[in-house]
């Protein structure tokens, strides 16, 4: 089996620094990975500086879209070179562990979406841990990863998928999981966790940061779900997933 090429594409907001640190992790990673940040504006002198200050910045681009995360992220993944999409968002943390555990797992010939299991780093405490231990529940028994969960999926799959929303402002990640139920495709955790910054929650507050999140999920889960059983029921297939 031929080893998978990872193209990581992070999609980067206005004013926001995060990706800095995560570029530190994946530089210190012994790995030959393409990086691909997505911004929202050309990079400053200091960021130019930054990146070829890295040894490496043949590996390292940096592309401009309009705002949107799922816009971000797609035009990331149209000129990314790997096989394999690895969607970061700017404030997670990884190391060697974390791609060693996703190389054990990405297998090439199957048609999965893998994910990570989610910790937050920078806020200790109770609340944490029960956010913590709710992603669990809803990643691995309901079968709803988010993105902040470090989705990794074949580029030529996450095409036939139709890629991520771009007219919405939240949410692309969950569409993509439940066009990924109705085509059967397979959802596969990662043995390892990826960090994630608690700043949302911090600034709106644990309880309504989480019911928000809920409410979301809701919504979107009601009529996709119908959507999902009248697909399986009519037998209906995605011919460009046939194709693939």
């Amino acid at each position: 089996m031929t080893e998978p090429e990872l193209s990581v594409v992070i999609p980067v907001g206005p004013s926001d620094n995060s990706w800095r640190t995560l570029l530190g992790d994946l530089l210190r990673c012994q790995e030959s990975l393409e990086i691909i940040i997505v911004a929202t504006e050309p990079a400053a002198d200091k960021e130019k500086a930054l990146l070829a200050s890295t040894g490496r910045n043949k590996n390292v681009k940096w592309l401009i879209s309009s705002i949107g995360r799922g816009r971000q992220q797609n035009t990331g993944a149209r000129v990314a070179g790997g096989n394999f999409l690895w969607f970061l968002h700017a404030d997670s943390r990884v190391n060697q562990s974390t791609i060693d555990s996703l190389k054990k797992v990405l297998n090439p010939d199957d048609a999965a979406l893998y994910y990570f299991d989610l910790r937050f780093y920078d806020t200790p405490g109770v609340l944490v841990k029960v956010n913590e231990f709710g992603a669990k529940l809803r990643s691995n028994i309901l079968g709803l990863p988010f993105g902040d969960q470090g989705f990794c999926i074949s580029k030529q799959l996450f095409f036939a998928l139709g890629a991520f929303r771009e007219d919405i402002k939240r949410g692309e990640d969950h569409y993509l999981i439940w066009r990924a139920k109705r085509e059967r495709i397979k959802l596969v955790r990662v043995h390892a966790s990826i960090a994630t910054s608690a700043r949302r929650y911090s600034k709106l507050g644990w309880l309504r940061a989480t019911l928000s999140n809920v409410a979301l999920t809701f919504r979107q889960a009601v009529p996709e779900c119908f959507r999902t059983i009248v697909m399986h029921c009519s037998g209906r297939k995605n011919a460009k997933l046939q194709r693939s």
